[in-house]
């Protein structure tokens, strides 16, 4: 789910220190503070679709560990891996959203389908274990690279 920060814009990836528009930007060479709707079209371009495993939930502030498990409503992901049958991978966004795409999809069709799944270091400010360089590194490995 977005953040709060998201939320109250309307945008992915809000949070001024979420480096996923960065990651993005060095991934598909793009200016990553360029404006929204130019950010979505590079994605676009480069076949990315932004997409959240959930719908609705019930959580305080913005942390995905707070999410209320009893409240998740997953998005119709399999409608979606329907109306766009070339797409061929998924990346997680962190070890949340690949959790609970298992909770919600495990006995799904997607699951072991020609669709693989990766999970990325997340690009939240919360989790700064790791540099956002790093990250990019990660992520450039999992997504350009296979």
């Amino acid at each position: 789910m977005p953040g709060l920060k998201s939320l109250a814009v309307g945008e992915y990836y809000a949070h001024p220190r979420n480096t996923f528009w960065w990651i993005m930007g060095q991934l598909f060479d793009f200016d990553s503070g360029a404006d929204y709707s130019n950010r979505i079209k590079q994605l676009t371009a480069a076949g990315i679709c932004v997409w959240d495993v959930l719908y609705d939930c019930d959580r305080k502030g913005s942390l995905d560990s707070d999410i209320r498990q009893d409240t998740e409503q997953p998005n119709d992901l399999p409608a979606l891996f329907t109306a766009q049958p070339s797409l061929r991978l998924i990346g997680f966004n962190g070890a949340a959203a690949q959790a609970i795409f298992s909770r919600h999809f495990t006995s799904s069709p997607i699951v072991g389908s020609s669709v693989k799944t990766v999970r990325l270091p997340s690009t939240s400010p919360a989790h700064a274990r790791i540099d956002k360089y790093a990250k990019l590194a990660k992520w450039r490995e999992l997504l350009i690279n296979e």
